[in-house]
């Protein structure tokens, strides 16, 4: 019951700043696709965690998760910052509702939890066991990993039903620190095996994550600059004895670690943006070229060397397929410039459509001849008729002149 619980929360309950958010996101194409409407949609524009945080929650918390997100993705286009600060708000409004969620519908499992926040603790507990992280043991990186699952836990079930705003505050403020630490120490648990160790290692691996990142992610999250301001080198070294180092030395590398796992999250979910919104281009992009390819369909058999208003009606559809003309280019553009995986697509798109546009011109020239052809030869019959004083009416047609019998 411990282990599925805490695997439960490692899911569920960690809510971290999803981009660093100091660049601009006004790259057309590349951030901000102002159409995104599905949940899949809007899921799929998030990093990977985040995804599997909101897949995991409950389907009526899913859906108002869901809708926040849409609501916030307008903001990108104005304030990546402000859009990143409401962003993170709802979710932690919507990451507490589960909280509450959780304790009321796994109440056993709750109780069941072993460890020194098993039972109801005062909020003002928690945060002084937080500050002086009692019970929180650095000597393994396993270790601290499942403190915070259980420290999440106690909060979040402390948290339900308090109204007093001083703990109100004491809970906000604890969710934002608390929950970010818990998924840093979740994804790096088997990667390294203590707080020094693993300072050493993700540094390195985030410096060769920046070199290897696209332009456009680097300049969208800042992630150069945020980089500079991260120290490299441990200041802890935690011994592996009963006497060991229990001074707080070991938090100063977990803040430089949080730091590099905003870096690494904040790249990743800009990329997933960038592919997502490139998807959501390119399906436009083929929409308004299957518009215009049905158009161009219809004007081609309108063509006629007898009737006017059948080339008249060929120009009309000819127009259509080419009023796609610039959906189709800006989207399938839009979808390219945004992310590479696109680039094949594209360039087919806009082929098509430059053939697209090639032939209905072409047939709109066409049509146009035959309508002033037709014009020519009904203007001839007109001037031969008035040569030979033809008088063409009544039921009886064309009579007199030189042609009658």
């Amino acid at each position: 019951m411990k282990a599925t619980w805490r695997k439960a929360l490692s899911t569920l309950m960690c809510a971290a700043p999803i981009l660093l958010g100091t660049g601009n996101a006004n790259a057309f194409g590349a951030f901000f696709y102002a159409k995104v409407k599905t949940e899949s949609e809007v899921i799929a524009g998030l990093d990977e965690p985040t995804r599997q945080l909101i897949q995991a929650m409950p389907a009526n918390i899913r859906v108002e998760a869901v809708k926040a997100l849409a609501e916030a993705q307008p903001m990108i286009d104005k304030s990546v910052a402000k859009y990143l600060e409401d962003l993170d708000t709802r979710m932690a409004d919507r990451i507490d509702q589960i909280g509450c969620v959780l304790s009321n519908t796994a109440k056993d499992a709750i109780e069941n939890l072993k460890g020194p926040w098993g039972d109801r603790t005062p909020v003002s507990t928690l945060k002084n066991d937080y500050d002086s992280r009692k019970y929180f043991d650095p000597k393994k990186v396993e270790n601290l990993a499942i403190n915070y699952v259980d420290f999440v836990a106690a909060l979040a079930k402390a948290g339900c039903g308090v109204y007093d705003p001083q703990a109100k505050a004491i809970v906000t403020d604890l969710r934002k620190i608390v929950r970010q630490r818990m998924m840093m120490w979740q994804q790096i648990r088997d990667y390294c095996t203590s707080p020094s160790d693993c300072l050493e290692k993700r540094y390195a691996y985030t410096r060769q994550l920046i070199e290897n990142a696209d332009p456009r992610d680097l300049t969208f999250t800042g992630a150069k600059s945020a980089f500079e301001q991260v120290s490299g080198k441990p200041v802890s070294k935690v011994g592996s004895g009963f006497f060991s180092d229990r001074s707080l030395k070991w938090t100063l590398d977990e803040n430089e670690l949080v730091k590099l796992y905003v870096i690494d999250r904040s790249l990743d979910a800009s990329q997933s943006l960038r592919a997502q919104n490139s998807k959501l281009y390119m399906r436009d992009a083929s929409l308004a070229l299957a518009k215009a390819e049905q158009a161009l369909a219809v004007a081609k058999p309108k063509l006629s060397s007898t009737s006017t208003s059948d080339n008249n009606a060929a120009i009309k559809s000819a127009d259509e397929a080419l009023s796609y003309s610039k959906e189709v280019t800006d989207n399938a553009t839009a979808a390219v410039n945004a992310h590479d995986s696109q680039k094949v697509d594209g360039a087919r798109v806009l082929a098509r459509m430059g053939q697209i546009e090639a032939d209905a011109l072409g047939i709109k020239e066409s049509a146009q001849r035959y309508k002033d052809a037709i014009a020519r030869a009904e203007e001839e019959k007109r001037r031969l008729a008035k040569e030979n004083k033809v008088e063409c009416k009544g039921k009886n047609g064309c009579v007199g002149g030189p042609f009658s019998r």
